[in-house]
């Protein structure tokens, strides 16, 4: 009999999956800091925010690339020339320290809303196997809407794997990640207020890596995506078919991480200033970001469209705020000068 549980943390951004899975593996080592801050700066949101599927997040070129993290990259149309099982796999991936990245049909996956309810695709970050028990380790969000760890048997994950042959699901990929022991990298204060002044231009972001992808063309960044965000809530007062909770969601995650990273910034000396004040300042906006997300939740059960009216001008008040603590931060900074802001 063998077991084997790899470490997990759950990270600070894990509205989508995808970006949550590798942050929970490299999180894991403090190590690691030094790069999530000076990143997970940048927002962008689709115009077209009712078709896209992820219609608001950070903005992110590849959400698996770190220098704390290895990747080998499979695909559902390669795993059948490997000549093996997919529990097998797994088990010898997870024995060598990999974790596993891959989609399942969520109806055959226990603790998950779709579970014996409806069948959809949804990724899985697989974390450990015990051989006696016959099941695997994996993390997500669960049937109460929680970001964390449960399990699955063996039968249950093969059935779920193949099951994608039968049903719409686009997400192909196995990707098999391992930390990076080796990995190297500083807190780049440089880069991230470039990074903030982008935020506050709603520059393009993706335009500095269109020499690697084409820049999708209905993105808005960073202030320029309240309007936008308003624009949702504006339309579910007409239409709440779909309440989407995600996108208020993203922006409380943001302004958690914002807070996070002027907090490692001040116990790092890489500012100056009254840093109590400035600190204060950025969990107020944190703070008023959640209690405008919850606030969200308050219509969903009670239908109350005042609530969506205060959705809104809450947002305008946040991007207010934002803004002038931003070029606060700015100013306690010691590079400010080298900007054009």
């Amino acid at each position: 009999m063998m077991k084997k549980d790899l470490p997990i943390q759950i990270p600070i951004n894990k509205c989508y999956q995808f970006s949550a899975y590798p942050l929970s593996i490299i999180t894991t080592d403090d190590r690691s800091w030094g790069w999530v801050f000076t990143n997970y700066i940048q927002t962008c949101i689709h115009e077209n925010f009712l078709t896209a599927p992820v219609p608001f997040k950070f903005y992110e070129f590849d959400y698996s690339l770190n220098p704390w993290l290895k990747v080998n990259r499979l695909d559902r149309s390669i795993f059948p020339l490997l000549r093996t099982s997919l529990t097998d796999f797994a088990i010898n991936c997870l024995s060598k320290g990999v974790y596993l990245y891959l989609n399942l049909d969520e109806y055959y996956v226990p603790s998950r809303s779709a579970y014996q309810n409806y069948h959809m695709t949804h990724d899985v970050l697989i974390h450990g196997f015990d051989t006696e028990q016959k099941s695997f380790s994996i993390i997500g969000y669960t049937n109460e809407n929680v970001f964390d760890k449960s399990t699955v048997s063996f039968a249950d994950f093969e059935t779920a794997y193949a099951s994608l042959d039968h049903i719409e699901n686009d997400c192909h990929q196995i990707y098999l990640y391992e930390f990076n022991k080796e990995g190297a990298y500083s807190f780049n204060p440089a880069l991230v207020a470039e990074g903030i002044e982008d935020y506050l231009l709603s520059r393009n972001t993706a335009r500095k890596f269109a020499g690697l992808a084409e820049p999708e063309r209905d993105l808005v960044f960073g202030m320029n995506t309240y309007p936008v965000l308003a624009a949702y809530h504006e339309h579910l007062i007409k239409d709440d078919e779909y309440i989407d909770i995600r996108l208020l969601h993203l922006l409380w995650e943001h302004k958690n991480c914002m807070a996070l990273r002027v907090k490692y910034m001040a116990e790092k000396g890489y500012l100056r200033g009254d840093l109590t004040e400035l600190q204060d300042s950025f969990i107020r906006i944190e703070k008023e970001s959640r209690l405008t997300r919850d606030t969200l939740i308050k219509y969903y059960y009670s239908k109350n469209k005042s609530f969506l009216q205060s959705i809104i001008q809450n947002l305008e008040k946040i991007r207010q705020d934002e803004s002038e603590q931003l070029n606060r931060l700015l100013d306690a900074m010691k590079i400010r000068e080298q900007l054009n802001i």
